[in-house]
């Protein structure tokens, strides 16, 4: 017989009837059929008294229902209910299902996945509860749950919850302890809120990682906790967990905890230390934001990202001890730390990632280990108040806008590798920079950057690179502050035209050691700068390269003779040179290339000269000595030495005397024929007293004295000897050979 009404049943659910026609009462519950083989809690009368227990299963006519669900205003002033069983099998309690029952003092609520319930109106209506009891294997705490319960002192959630559903312990004031279980994973929004008594919670959610499912009312409403205890197994605090408990001042983390979430301890005013565990990993957005009462916070090893805000608002923060290794993310700016006066980064650290410590203004002072191999984009950025910089050759990479208007910066320090690359801007707008070290790449910046910000430059040392254009454009914005640059390390050929033109306050230059051709007015216009040295590669000295360098005194031409040309005008103007030793390998000297060096006393030409240009020499009227060492006289112009004395000595090859007294130029020249035997500096001291040459500083040396046509005019072995004539001689005194006017 009952299987006969059971396929009537389903025969009539099957042709589409409306199961919502077919009703029933039990025990004084109407029941209500909504779909197949289940039930609703629909009314109920005065009959009920004293501790109802709402049946899993109901049998009408034969028939087994399952009982799912209690439907709107069910219990509605029952008055005389004062206990309440919900069975495992309900999944849906509707609004103010229990209103008005004010002696219903106890629930006993086995609802395993209870989901559905609604608080559009407000709450199930059960608020005079004292006493709850939750079944060991319900899942769901229902939204709403218990909100209002205002005589509730105590509740034990079981171990078999896995979310707790909004308002659930909602205005639930006599609360004054809770523990979370371990196996929550879900506590939506205001899950707590009003719960004003709750003063200590223990946390063992192991794995909660969502506090909310909404944008608003995120935190879960417990903001009055004074005492928090989270359990050894925990791995992750969520979202906005603890978010705005103001009057909490200790909690300690576990080493089980790899994830604190956004806002997580955000406005908990007084923490005044905290202690971040060793296998932490990621740190939310605004996880610590106006924590107001931390003065220092450290950063574990293992933590690789660190959410935008997580610091902000902690005011008193001013000591960083940043551990982390590889950290690669830190979303945006922190806006957390900036008036840290103090930070301290870890000997292991690799990575500074990007907007570390952006906008800490009252920063003076950090050292970057040896280990940092990277520094991201904006990691300094707007650090007004560091004055110096240095960087290891292990950082291979700074990024963009790394160090942007720090500017208080003065000394900036990178010793690169030639494989290191830098970002755009990173120093930009840096203005008080005196000091800069680094590779070329520190200077490819883009269209548009504000020069003006090396506008203070007194110091540039490039350590490896290519310097484009870009680079010089870069350098010319400080062409009347730079005193010193280095380019030896940089892997430039040329220098290009007008590289460095008009740095009229550059003292002192290294040009790159792989340089073959110094372009045209290269250097020209450096007024201060006094010496220069060549590295061996230099074959080329194009057109006015230094030209009008008025200070230059001394050139260190190197010594591979890898130098063939010397350009027309290449070091016109250069008034302080006093000696010229063109170096062997050199073919060709142009047009006025030496004119008005005005103060050269002795010129020294290679053997391996072959013409020199017009007017090269030209205006050098102080010139006392001119040596030549080529056998084949050298081509020039009747210009070629304007204005310089034509009875100074010139000397030449002893086998070159004919051809150059065949030259109708060379032969106006007083010229002396030597040997290959260097001439050397006198380590002795030899003064004239009228006609008569006297040795001083050597006992008899031997003197022999030759005339400006290689005659020998004396020879004796004595401190005194005389001369026959006032005029110009080559002495040879020992070993030693120089030469003596006698006026």
């Amino acid at each position: 017989m009952k299987t006969i009404k059971q396929c009537l049943m389903t025969l009539f659910f099957c042709l589409g009837l409306h199961s919502s026609i077919l009703a029933f009462t039990i025990g004084g519950l109407d029941y209500t059929v909504r779909s197949d083989y289940q039930v609703a809690v629909s009314h109920s009368y005065d009959t009920i008294k004293g501790h109802l227990v709402i049946p899993q299963t109901v049998t009408y006519e034969g028939i087994d229902y399952t009982v799912t669900s209690i439907e709107p205003n069910a219990f509605t002033y029952r008055v005389g209910l004062t206990g309440i069983t919900i069975p495992e099998s309900m999944t849906t309690i509707s609004d103010h299902a229990f209103y008005g029952c004010d002696s219903l003092k106890t629930l006993l609520f086995n609802a395993m996945e209870c989901n559905k319930a609604s608080i559009n109106a407000g709450y199930f209506g059960w608020t005079k509860l004292t006493s709850v009891s939750i079944g060991p294997k319900v899942t769901h705490l229902p939204a709403g749950f218990l909100l209002g319960c205002t005589e509730l002192t105590d509740v034990a959630i079981p171990e078999s919850v896995t979310s707790i559903g909004s308002w659930a312990f909602g205005n639930c004031r006599g609360l004054t302890s809770l523990t979370i279980p371990e196996k929550v994973a879900i506590i939506e929004r205001g899950a707590f809120s009003g719960c004003d008594s709750l003063k200590t919670l223990t946390f063992n959610a192991i794995e909660c990682n969502k506090t909310s499912t909404d944008y608003f009312d995120l935190d879960p409403g417990w903001n009055q906790l004074t005492t928090v205890s989270i359990g050894p197994k925990v791995t992750c605090i969520p979202s906005y967990l603890l978010n705005s408990c103001s009057s909490l001042t200790h909690v300690s983390i576990p080493e089980s905890v790899t994830e604190i979430g956004s806002s997580a301890f955000s406005g908990c005013q007084g923490l005044t230390s905290l202690t971040l565990p060793e296998n932490l990993i990621t740190i939310g957005s605004a996880a610590f934001s106006n924590c107001t009462g931390l003065t220092s916070i450290t950063i574990p090893e293992k933590v690789t990202g660190i959410g935008h805000g997580a610091f902000s608002g902690c005011t008193k923060l001013i000591t960083l001890n940043y551990q982390a290794i590889d950290c690669q993310l830190v979303t945006s700016y922190l806006s957390s730390w900036e008036q840290l006066s103090a930070v301290n980064f870890g000997s292991k650290v690799k990575v500074l990632p990007a907007n570390l410590l952006a906008g800490c203004t009252g920063l003076t002072h950090v050292t970057i280990p040896e280990s940092v191999t990277t520094i991201g984009d904006g990691a300094f950025q707007n650090c007004s108040g560091l004055t110096s910089i240095t960087l290891s050759q292990n950082v291979v990479y700074v990024g963009n806008e790394a160090f942007m208007a720090c500017t208080g910066l003065q000394r900036f320090t990178w010793n690169a590798l030639p494989e290191a690359v830098s970002g755009n801007r990173v120093i930009e707008s840096d203005y008080n920079l005196e000091q800069l070290t680094g590779p070329a790449s520190l200077l490819q910046m883009y269209e548009g950057l504000n020069y003006t910000s090396l506008s203070k430059l007194e110091s540039i040392h490039i350590t490896g690179g290519f310097l484009t254009d870009t680079c010089f454009s870069v350098l010319k914005a400080s062409n009347r502050t730079l005193k010193t640059i280095d380019l030896s390390k940089a892997s430039n050929t040329t220098l290009d035209d007008e590289a460095l033109l008009n740095f009229y306050k550059l003292e002192s230059i290294t040009l790159p050691t792989s340089l073959v051709t110094i372009g045209y007015k290269a250097l020209a216009e450096c007024a201060a700068l006094k010496s220069l040295s060549f590295p061996q590669t230099v074959e080329r000295l194009d057109d006015r390269a230094f030209e009008n360098c008025y200070n230059l005194t001394t050139i260190d031409w190197g010594e591979n003779g890898a130098l063939k040309s010397i350009g027309a005008r290449s070091f016109f103007n250069c008034q302080s040179l006093q000696m010229l030793d063109i170096p062997e390998g050199v073919t060709d000297i142009g047009l006025a290339a030496f004119q008005g060096c005005g103060y050269v006393e002795t010129i020294t030409l290679p053997a391996t000269l072959c013409m020199i240009s017009d007017r090269c020499f030209a205006g050098n009227s102080r010139v006392k000595q001119l040596t030549v060492r080529a056998n084949v006289p050298p081509s020039i112009s009747t210009y070629t030495f304007d204005e310089v004395d034509r009875s100074i000595p010139v000397y030449i090859p002893v086998d070159a005397l004919g051809a150059y007294q065949a030259d109708a130029l060379w032969s106006t020249f007083q010229l002396i024929p030597t040997s290959l035997e260097q001439v050397e500096e006198a380590t002795y001291e030899l003064t004239v007293d009228g006609r008569t040459l006297i040795v001083n500083g050597i006992e008899r040396p031997h003197i022999s004295v030759y005339d400006i046509n290689g005659r020998l005019v004396g020879d004796a072995s004595k401190n005194k000897l005389d001369v026959p004539a006032s005029g110009l001689y080559l002495v040879r005194i020992n070993n030693s050979t120089q030469k003596v006017l006698v006026k």
